[in-house]
């Protein structure tokens, strides 16, 4: 019995000497930072929110800050074909062989260390050796935007302003492009509404979809800008609608995230960002921002599968599989998430080393249990309780591998939900008709919807509640809330009553119009379900 409780001293005492320095910033909540990669986080105790997230006791890190700018994309580059949003195809690991660098790299890394007689000289060199005067123009117009945007350099406004006016109004295939770059160069000035006409002119004769998609996405957060969010994502989703190719479309789904995050629509946005992975499902970062957003909105299943996909990738993403721990954790999958805090900190996570400082008292530490049940197994006098222990650490692992299952299966079903909801939403207006009429439920209740302007309402009964779906219709997508009418204030006479939300979730109009297929955020057992139209038949 001795050596039984001996041996558990020992291990405790040495994994709480193992992870003495976070556990000491921790239990003072004194906060800490932790690296990723070139990025680091303040990590603070719990209630900050500052560089990290805190749910249900253990921290998870959050993704480094969005390094696409698309207002700084085609600058000193006429390389059509090139990604604007700085993703590839292939995972983003550290380890990448540098190109050599171009002439126009040379220009734009001059011109962002401030060396501007070196830019300068450079770009004369280039300009010398283009024979072709749109070349010329398309050179000349990004140099300046490029002066002003990152070497600061007040004079180049006026000269990138003075080809735009030496160029003819029509007919001109470089026109929309110096219209884009003084858009761009007036946004960052601080002055919307010239950048705005700039746009709008770049926008209405493109000379190819990639131009105008650039446009674009700067009109649209110029418009969000100016308070027109509602009209910026309307643009970017008729655009949606009409161009096919897949690297443009992630640079408008990409714009359309960035204006939900500022409307504060933080699940929708986490559906946008989810399309993103969809069109290019090895993006490490893409992934990592999918599922830290839908950490965010409470749809725990849904990060995980993104962690984990993100891990096939790039296996050894210590700040991943810090995150996938918090995601078992957030699951009830305690023993999981202690072996997904234990690689991590193997890598030299500091925040998976403080969050399983946390757990030392907890149940989940199953190769350490195992060693110790070993250990005690082999004394000579060996408690009940030990072989009855071993027995229910297998039987743990058996169950939490067997739920771990089925939570990824059901989070697969959800990411098909939420991927088609994003096309049903932004991706042109393809409305699938009236709502108005008589809806079946699955159990063949009825439920009368009308319609207004872009809203709806329905009134059933469930048993003796009064119930009230209602939401706002945008293309073949809905969001919805569910309340049911209940007393408002039971002191006074008569009683007061009001309409109480009780469930909120998405729908999808299918082509036709006579069903709509419902998602409910916070049902775990039963989260989809189908309206019907209501037939003569029935």
């Amino acid at each position: 019995m001795r050596k039984t409780g001996l041996a558990g001293v020992v291990v405790l005492g040495f994994v709480l000497w193992l992870y003495r320095d976070p556990l000491g910033r921790l239990l003072t909540e004194r906060p800490f930072r932790v690296r990723h990669r070139n990025t680091e986080f303040d990590v603070g105790h719990p209630g900050e929110t500052r560089g990290a997230t805190a749910t249900t006791g253990e921290v998870q890190a959050a993704p480094p800050p969005d390094q696409d700018d698309e207002s700084d994309a085609h600058l000193v580059t006429r390389d059509e074909d090139a990604d604007e949003d700085g993703d590839e195809d292939e995972p983003h690991v550290d380890e990448v062989e540098a190109p050599t660098p171009s002439k126009r790299d040379l220009i734009n890394i001059a011109i962002a260390q401030g060396q501007l007689a070196e830019g300068e000289r450079l770009f004369r060199e280039l300009e010398a050796e283009l024979a072709d005067e749109t070349e010329r123009i398309e050179l000349e117009a990004s140099y300046y935007f490029m002066r002003f945007a990152w070497g600061g350099d007040p004079d180049a406004l006026p000269r990138l302003e003075a080809i735009l006016q030496e160029l003819p109004t029509e007919g001109s295939d470089v026109r929309p492009l110096v219209l884009r770059l003084l858009g761009q160069a007036y946004e960052r000035f601080g002055n919307p509404d010239s950048a705005l006409s700039m746009f709008e002119q770049a926008v209405s004769t493109p000379p190819n979809e990639r131009e105008e998609t650039l446009a674009l996405t700067g009109l649209a957060r110029v418009l969000s800008t100016l308070g027109r969010s509602e009209e910026a994502i309307a643009r970017l989703s008729d655009a949606l609608g009409r161009l096919g190719d897949r690297d443009l479309q992630r640079q408008l789904y990409a714009a359309l995230g960035d204006l939900l995050k500022a409307q504060g629509q933080p699940e929708l946005q986490a559906f946008v960002l989810d399309k993103l992975v969809e069109l290019r499902p090895r993006d490490s970062s893409r992934l990592f921002s999918a599922a830290y957003a839908y950490s965010q909105v409470g749809l725990q299943d849904l990060a995980l599968v993104h962690y984990l996909d993100l891990l096939s990738v790039d296996g050894d993403n210590a700040t991943a599989l810090n995150n996938v721990g918090v995601a078992y954790e957030n699951l009830t999958l305690p023993i999981h998430s202690i072996q997904r805090y234990r690689q991590s900190a193997d890598l030299g996570e500091t925040l998976a080393m403080a969050n399983i400082a946390k757990r030392l008292i907890a149940a989940g530490f199953a190769d350490d249990a195992r060693q110790v049940l070993k250990t005690a197994a082999e004394a000579d006098e060996v408690h009940p309780n030990v072989g009855s222990h071993i027995a229910w650490l297998a039987n743990q692992e058996t169950q939490e591998a067997e739920r771990e299952e089925q939570l990824i299966d059901d989070a697969k079903k959800k990411r098909r939900f939420v991927r088609a909801f994003a096309s049903a939403r932004f991706e042109g207006a393809r409305s699938a008709g009236s709502l108005a009429g008589t809806w079946l439920f699955p159990d063949l209740t009825e439920i009368e919807i009308g319609e207004k302007d872009d809203g709806f309402v329905g009134i059933w009964m469930k048993g003796n509640k009064k119930m009230r779906l209602s939401g706002r219709i945008v293309n073949r997508s809905m969001t919805w809330t569910r309340a049911v009418w209940e007393v408002k204030n039971w002191a006074k006479t008569p009683l007061e009553y009001e309409f109480v939300d009780k469930a909120h979730g998405y729908g999808i109009a299918s082509p036709t119009g006579d069903s709509v297929e419902l998602f409910e955020k916070d049902n775990v057992a039963e989260p989809f379900s189908v309206l019907k139209r209501k037939t003569a038949d029935e």
